[in-house]
């Protein structure tokens, strides 16, 4: 968590230019403490000036969420997918915020589905697909170019894969509603890297690997 030093300034950076992209680092900070009220209000504004801006909506879907305005939270990622449909995080927000909401089979099959097409490697996904029924897509065997070697292919790389930016306790929480332990624990360790508030990183690990280690048990 930064100190109150550095979010002066950005309170005060906002302040003096409300037109400035930079409002994503703001929101961030009132959504780390709790604010949700400061955020959301940071956030329009910030949106008012860029509403294309997908981090933005990402933030404002965040806040909606730390409201309990699972509908509000559903509506901003659908508009931010359509966006851009390849945000991972956005993707899978939504498909869990739709599970909270207790959205058609059909519909979460599709968010589900989605998900496994930008992440393949998503336990997660092929678990929620087996579950909803039918069998789960295979993605297409890379294409072996005629000469030369095989590109790199994408790999999971763990809280490297979480955008720092977006993780937040907010996103822990939905993540551990959902049982979806293993990526709350990444979401963690981005936020210890952040420097978030330690105590609660470690409440928040232990109760998880006790949630954990309660699912293996059964």
């Amino acid at each position: 968590m930064i100190n109150q030093e550095e979010k002066n300034r950005l309170e005060q950076q906002f302040a003096e230019n409300f037109s400035s992209d930079l409002f994503t680092r703001l929101v961030d900070v009132y959504i780390e403490e709790g604010n949700f009220t400061q955020a959301r209000s940071v956030c329009e504004i910030g949106l008012s000036y860029h509403p294309n801006h997908v981090e933005g909506l990402f933030l404002l879907a965040q806040v909606f969420v730390g409201e309990n305005d699972l509908e509000g939270a559903e509506k901003i990622l659908q508009v931010l997918l359509l966006l851009d449909q390849k945000y991972l995080q956005a993707a899978h927000l939504l498909v869990t915020v739709q599970e909270r909401l207790n959205r058609p089979p059909h519909l979460l099959r599709r968010g589900w589905e989605h998900l496994l097409t930008l992440d393949p490697d998503n336990n997660q996904a092929k678990v929620f697909l087996k579950r909803l029924g039918g069998t789960v897509p295979q993605p297409p065997p890379p294409v072996k170019p005629e000469s030369g070697p095989a590109p790199p292919q994408p790999t999971s790389t763990g809280a490297g894969s979480v955008n720092p930016r977006l993780a937040t306790f907010t996103l822990v929480a939905v993540l551990k509603d959902q049982g979806l332990y293993h990526q709350a624990l990444e979401v963690l360790a981005v936020l210890e890297e952040k420097g978030s508030d330690p105590d609660r990183i470690l409440t928040e690990r232990d109760t998880i690997n006790q949630l954990i280690q309660a699912a293996t048990d059964n």
